[in-house]
């Protein structure tokens, strides 16, 4: 028998995917001696519960019996590293289970271990909201600024994460996210060898969306709303520009965070628990007032940054078919953007000319050996207003 399974219920953003990788990493290596990490199903998601977190989710309808969990914990048992003496089941997905599903699983759990322990990486408010503002706007096509409105519309998101934990009826640990010697810190609490650390290189999480790149992604997201678009834009500054850091806090959003913070602490009222107190305590630790940002200093669009975008939508439109779309949705872009200080712009002319985007010209030359003949204009004029 087991003396411990450790379940991590993986919320958003707070290093799940970078967890998991350097656990893999580690077990394929045979490196890990006190905990089973077993490997995940690349089909399902980097966490080697995923399976089983999706009979468990409170939005699968569907019944889930004894029996079935009991297979799903065999798989996992079976697949991994024998002669350890925990166990370790993580995905993005448990923090969501159905509460009596979640009850059956721990009795099945303790069929094979001493004790089960929940984990659960918890990120002071400030910084997690608005890391999960960006990260929609990365990969989900979000077009809205982090504003009264975004931060209203999800208060509810916030409060599933934390709605259930008190009602699992198991040991919780809730630690800080850090984003660094994340792997290390969380080695150390499964009581494994925090030194295997050094042996997984790149265990911080991919960065978020620079200063410089949130506006020109949004414009991207207004105009089209396609996350693969969305993603293959964002991919192209991650690959362009790795050293940028993720933005900023806006300064000038302060009073609507505490308001957003103040309501969420109130509606988190309804569940109390040592588990919820324990979370609280990171949640809304006191964080130092951002520096004032003038409003839309993460959202102004530098020619050359933008020029990563025309390249990343030229590549995602050449495997299209829609030409009309595809006119309509460039010049469309084009309207939404400022005016480069030169007399000519290329980022525009391409946006203007989208014939010479997709052949892929120097727009510059294209421009002064047939543009100027042809008699296109080399820089947006003035906004029409209405």
């Amino acid at each position: 028998m087991l003396d411990t399974i450790y379940i991590h219920a993986g919320l958003p953003k707070t290093g799940s995917s970078s967890l998991q990788d350097g656990l893999h990493a580690l077990s394929q290596a045979g490196l890990l001696t006190r905990v089973g990490y077993p490997p995940s199903n690349p089909g399902l998601g980097t966490g080697n519960g995923s399976a089983l977190a999706r009979e468990l989710i409170f939005t699968n309808p569907a019944p889930t019996s004894t029996a079935q969990l009991q297979a799903f914990v065999q798989d996992i048992l079976q697949a991994s590293r024998p002669g350890t003496p925990h166990l370790l089941i993580s995905s993005e997905d448990l923090c969501y289970a159905d509460v009596e599903k979640f009850s059956r699983l721990r009795q099945v759990l303790l069929e094979h271990a001493r004790s089960v322990k929940l984990l659960v990486a918890v990120r002071p408010l400030k910084a997690w909201s608005y890391s999960v503002y960006l990260q929609l706007v990365k990969a989900h096509a979000l077009a809205a600024d982090y504003d009264a409105d975004w931060l209203r519309g999800h208060i509810g998101d916030f409060l599933y994460y934390f709605r259930n934990l008190d009602r699992f009826e198991v040991d919780t640990l809730c630690f800080r996210y850090q984003e660094k010697d994340l792997l290390r810190h969380f080695l150390g609490l499964i009581g494994e060898d925090e030194a295997l650390a050094a042996r997984v290189p790149h265990t911080v999480a991919n960065r978020s969306l620079a200063d410089e790149e949130l506006g020109v992604v949004r414009a991207v997201n207004a105009v089209f709303a396609d996350e693969r678009l969305c993603r293959r834009v964002s991919e192209a500054f991650m690959a362009q520009h790795p050293e940028r850091r993720g933005a900023r806090f806006p300064g000038h959003r302060e009073a609507e965070f505490q308001a957003f913070a103040a309501e969420l602490a109130r509606q988190l009222d309804a569940f109390p628990g040592p588990v919820m107190d324990a979370a609280r305590a990171i949640l809304f630790d006191d964080a130092p007032a951002a520096q004032a940002q003038a409003p839309g200093a993460s959202g102004t669009m530098a020619a050359a940054d933008v020029a990563v975008a025309l390249r990343a939508l030229r590549a995602h439109f050449e495997a299209r078919d829609d030409e009309t779309s595809q006119l309509r949705g460039l010049l469309d872009f084009a309207a939404g953007l400022q005016p480069g200080r030169d007399g000519f712009d290329p980022v525009h002319y391409l946006l203007m000319h989208p014939d010479v985007l997709r052949a892929g010209c120097d727009p510059r030359q294209h421009y002064e050996q047939h543009g100027r003949d042809e008699g296109r204009p080399s820089i947006l004029g003035p906004r029409r207003s209405g």
